[in-house]
């Protein structure tokens, strides 16, 4: 789960309210905090769920790039709208099965296209990163 920093904790109590099976896991900190939890406690059989935020996905891609991800959910996911943004262009990098995101407020675009871009593209496996229709590739369609 990649979260905005202010609702980190908040994430981390409702994921163990409402599914106390799964083993929830903070990836934040300094950056020695930050190895400590990898070499620690990022092993295999040890947790279910990665709770990390924005900064911490760029700052440490190099490392969560090389899982093979399930899922990879985004919380207020209006933040990677911009294609072009550093969240964005890292999390389209993922390898992963299933994305999801979320977000409570109302996408603010321009035009069709971009909603299209928006909605499609990052849940699209085969283009960029379900299937609202992906106006690059032409693979999923939906109507607007």
């Amino acid at each position: 789960m990649v979260v905005p920093l202010s609702v980190l904790g908040n994430w981390l109590r409702e994921l163990r309210k409402w599914s106390p099976r799964l083993r929830p896991l903070k990836l934040h900190g300094s950056k020695e905090e930050r190895r400590r939890v990898r070499e620690e406690e990022l092993q295999p059989g040890m947790f279910d769920v990665i709770v990390t935020t924005y900064e911490v996905v760029i700052l440490d891609k190099g490392f969560l790039n090389k899982i093979h991800w399930v899922y990879i959910a985004i919380d207020e996911a209006h933040r990677i709208k911009n294609e072009k943004s550093r969240l964005s262009t890292t999390v389209r990098t993922f390898n992963t099965q299933f994305r999801l995101l979320i977000t409570g407020t109302p996408l603010q675009v321009r035009t069709r296209a971009q909603r299209r871009w928006f909605c499609g593209c990052f849940c699209c496996f085969r283009c960029c990163f379900c299937c609202f229709g992906c106006f690059h590739c032409g693979c999923c369609r939906f109507e607007t």
